[in-house]
């Protein structure tokens, strides 16, 4: 039985390593900054959110990797691995070891943020959301072992678990919410929350035993009803136009619907809420309004790390054979790709949109906004905030379409090690970003700041620079007419982003310049390049 137990946990490590590099990799560089930062206050002062935030990215992770289920297309279903239930262990171990294991590293990442990052910043933060998370793992894994016939009904029950152990983690945070005093109501949670973790286990141990003895697939008078339902809806009759075409769509109906659905859920379950308990706060609703206009961006970038790998749901980066097999070329199928991560990101803003909409109109304090866009208009103009809304709105598409699609010529690879090279990258240079602002704003002299803006100046200009070298050697062996017509987008969207910048930059004779190069780098170019030939060769390897 020990032999088993062992095999279970080392296939739970294994199989999460690279989620594991990710989570470890945000944990040692916030907190190799935490440590080297000489001026802490200001660090924290303006980056406190973004730490939060990767945090909780963190702990999102931990999640995936101890949710313990895999896909089997064959019997359409997403659950407890079958092969587990042929080990020599009784059900209650199956369940008691991804449970326990997982409940202490959930800890272990939390106890590493709050010792390694958040106190050297002389920023304690509290150990209650701790206690939250030790019951909330094992609701996740019961709701994902019990459902796994019922993707649709499994989303939406996590959809508002998460909310709700969310909001029993922010308690503490909100005291005036509460009808009785802080230090009486948690040990009342703290019973609550025990209750649930045993409730848990029980209903993931009842769960798995139904299943190991041949029922619970979900296919009960529920799923022959709605497949009945399903049926019945009008189908498409038409054929396909091209094979990019039914690319497109197969892309779509894969993957593209998640980010929607993710951004849809965060504002229902999440900015409503929090909106309306906070409607009379002023300074809210600016926190408010600048996390909404983020909150695409956010997600694609979450999403963008599964949408760039050939198959989201398999967790894999190598191509299945079906699809490494079928007529038509890579070229094609990057393309579908960079056209559904477009589709997807504009439907995205759609309910970011409204949600703003109907928000400020309705129940928001104003006060503050008001008062900022009535100096805006003074400065600017009318006529000239609604291009710069106009601009900004396409900014931020591209930002969204970016998250999705930078990471494509690493996921379609078909290689792990390229994948985390490339994701050690990108928080490597926001650590390098952050350190070198840091180091400006600590040496920065007046009478020095000629060499500064030479110093930033340069860099840009080799990013640039480099940017374009790549570009021309990554785009050297696509065909002729898609490089011509990549281009003229890519010139379009940089050249809004250069008037965006030209508008809202002030008018100091030094910022400009580095405005403008700096605005010609958010749009990606070079790495696209190298997609179709690196999903050329994954297509291709033995």
């Amino acid at each position: 039985m020990h032999a088993a137990i062992l095999a279970m946990t080392w296939e739970l490590l294994r199989r999460g390593r690279r989620l594991a590099c990710w989570a470890i990799g945000m944990i040692l560089g916030c907190a190799v900054v935490a440590f080297s930062a000489s001026d802490k206050t200001r660090l924290l002062d303006n980056f406190e959110p973004g730490l939060y935030l990767l945090m909780i990215s963190s702990l999102i992770l931990v999640f995936a990797i101890f949710h313990q289920a895999e896909f089997n297309a064959r019997k359409n279903w997403h659950g407890f691995p079958y092969r587990m239930f042929t080990l020599p262990v009784g059900t209650s171990v199956l369940v008691i070891v991804p449970m326990v294991t997982g409940v202490a590293v959930v800890e272990l990442v939390y106890l590493a943020w709050a010792e390694l990052v958040f106190k050297p910043l002389h920023n304690p933060i509290s150990f209650w959301p701790a206690a939250v998370l030790a019951a909330a793992l094992p609701c996740y894994q019961a709701l994902v072992w019990s459902l796994a016939g019922f993707r649709i009904t499994r989303l939406i029950a996590l959809a508002f678990a998460g909310m709700f152990f969310m909001d029993l983690g922010a308690f503490p945070a909100f005291p005036t919410m509460l009808p009785w005093p802080v230090d009486k109501v948690l040990p009342a949670l703290g019973i609550f929350l025990t209750v649930m973790a045993f409730a848990a286990f029980f209903a993931g141990w009842i769960a798995l035993e139904r299943q190991r003895r041949g029922g619970g697939r979900g296919h009960g008078w529920c799923q022959a009803r709605m497949g009945f339902i399903l049926d019945a809806l009008p189908r498409r009759k038409t054929d396909f136009a091209s094979e990019a075409a039914a690319q497109f769509w197969l892309e779509w109906r894969w993957i593209g619907w998640l980010l929607p659905s993710c951004t849809s859920a965060a504002i229902v379950l999440i900015f409503l809420p929090v909106g309306w308990f906070s409607r009379t706060d002023a300074g809210a609703t600016l926190w408010i309004l600048g996390w909404a206009l983020a909150l695409p961006a956010i997600l694609a970038t979450a999403v963008g790390v599964g949408f760039s790998t050939p198959d989201f749901w398999s967790g894999g980066v190598a191509i299945h054979p079906f699809q490494a097999v079928r007529p038509i070329s890579s070229e094609d199928i990057v393309v579908a790709k960079l056209k559904v991560a477009l589709l997807s990101a504009a439907v995205a803003w759609i309910p970011v949109l409204g949600f703003l909409a109907f928000w400020l109109s309705r129940w928001a304090n104003l006060s503050g906004l008001r008062e900022l866009w009535s100096d805006e208009i003074i400065l600017h103009g009318a006529v000239c905030w609604s291009v710069i809304v106009f601009l900004f709105l396409t900014f931020a598409l591209t930002l969204t379409w970016r998250g999705m699609v930078c990471n494509l010529w690493a996921g379609l690879s078909g290689s792990l090690q390229q994948c985390l090279a490339a994701s050690a990258w990108q928080i490597l240079a926001v650590i390098l970003v952050i350190r070198g602002y840091f180091y400006l704003m600590q040496q920065f002299k007046w009478e020095r700041l000629e060499q500064y803006v030479q110093w930033v100046q340069g860099a840009l200009v080799l990013a640039v620079g480099f940017k374009v070298w790549l570009a021309v050697f990554s785009w050297r062996k696509i065909s002729a007419s898609r490089t011509g017509q990549y281009a003229a987008i890519w010139a379009t969207g940089t050249g809004a982003f250069v008037l965006l910048t030209l508008l809202l930059c002030p008018n100091v004779f030094w910022l400009k310049p580095l405005a403008i190069m700096t605005a010609l780098l958010p749009f990606p170019l070079a790495r696209l390049g190298f997609s179709p030939a690196a999903l050329n060769r994954n297509r291709h390897q033995p």
